[in-house]
């Protein structure tokens, strides 16, 4: 249990200083109107928390995770309430992408656990939700949903390519 604990602990700081010490900088906004790059990868923190976690640690890992993320990019809140939806929403993809056999309570839902599809689906997903609803939280303006859609779709583009290399180099299974 310990050794889950600190994988856990050191992955939360290295892929915390990875997104506000060099993804952030990294990020350029519109570029003739039809370029954005950003890459979010600190969502992968809550995806890859063990499904043992209770909710509420979740929950607080998430809002902490968030509001930390939101110092660093000086948007109050909108990290903070994205990661904290995201953190939400995960029991419900986790419920509906069970294996017919169930899930073992000491892992954590790692490519290694559940095979290359199972996780990309899982990640997908996820990103998906959590770029969706910070896009929105971020403009909360009905008249410019193509601009939340596209910046979702490039975000995405970019922070799932992350996801993937993060976690093709930071192969543990727990």
């Amino acid at each position: 249990m310990g050794n889950i604990i600190s994988i856990n602990v050191i992955r939360f700081f290295v892929i915390f200083f990875l997104q506000v010490l060099v993804l952030k900088p990294l990020s350029m906004g519109w570029m003739s109107n039809y370029f954005y790059f950003n890459i979010l990868l600190y969502p992968l923190i809550i995806i890859l928390l063990p499904m043992r976690t209770p909710q509420i640690a979740i929950l607080l890992i998430g809002f902490g995770l968030g509001f930390m993320v939101d110092m660093f990019y000086d948007t109050p809140g909108v990290h903070a309430s994205a990661t904290v939806a995201t953190a939400f929403f995960r029991t419900w993809v986790l419920a509906q992408l069970e294996p017919r056999d169930g899930y073992q309570l000491n892992i954590g839902p790692t490519k290694e656990r559940f095979g290359f599809p199972w996780f990309a689906q899982y990640a997908i997903i996820m990103m998906l939700f959590h770029l969706l609803f910070y896009f929105v939280v971020e403009t909360f303006a009905v008249q410019h949903v193509l601009r939340i859609l596209a910046k979702t779709f490039y975000t995405f583009v970019w922070s799932i390519i992350a996801v993937f290399l993060f976690t093709q180099v930071w192969n543990t299974k727990d």
